[in-house]
């Protein structure tokens, strides 16, 4: 069951530091969406520019859940061993990632896993490809929900021209 909770939850610096995550966010979505439809085999600078964008992309999230879970909780979450699969189900519980995108981010936590433990060396173009699939959609489609459930007023400028190139997440 998902916790109930309006905007007065969040204080104006939540909201700001939310916002200020979701714009760097978004202004970087141009720059992945262009490499990422780029012919393969990429180059190392590519292959790297994609790799560190969906890091960047999925620490957005991360952010924002670890952000307003502090708010509502009031504390620190810890991070311990499994805090990052921790921070993705509680996030889940309170009801801050929508049903249909918690087993998408939940992957996007296995594959920021795989990268950062990996040499780009060890990376196939064409799984790197598929993994970052829907990367944007998934996004795009946490922050509505967030936007819509504490009425957040943000207009991310990329949201509508790069969702509307991309499919369904079937990740």
């Amino acid at each position: 069951m998902a916790l109930q909770f309006t905007t007065a939850m969040l204080s104006k610096n939540t909201i700001k530091s939310v916002k200020n995550e979701w714009e760097d966010t978004d202004e970087l979505m141009p720059i992945f969406n262009r490499n990422l439809e780029l012919e393969t085999p990429w180059s190392y600078e590519t292959k790297t520019i994609i790799v560190f964008l969906y890091i960047t992309i999925y620490r957005a999230i991360e952010n924002t859940l670890k952000a307003i879970i502090e708010q509502i909780d009031n504390e620190k979450f810890s991070e311990n061993y499994q805090w990052h699969k921790s921070l993705v189900n509680k996030g889940y519980t309170y009801g801050l990632i929508p049903a249909e995108a918690f087993s998408n981010i939940k992957k996007m936590l296995q594959i920021r896993h795989v990268y950062l433990k990996n040499s780009l060396q060890n990376l196939k173009d064409e799984e790197i490809k598929t993994d970052n699939s829907n990367t944007m959609t998934i996004f795009y489609q946490f922050t509505t929900h967030l936007k819509n459930k504490f009425n957040i007023k943000i207009n991310l400028k990329n949201q509508k021209t790069l969702i509307s190139k991309n499919v369904t997440p079937k990740m």
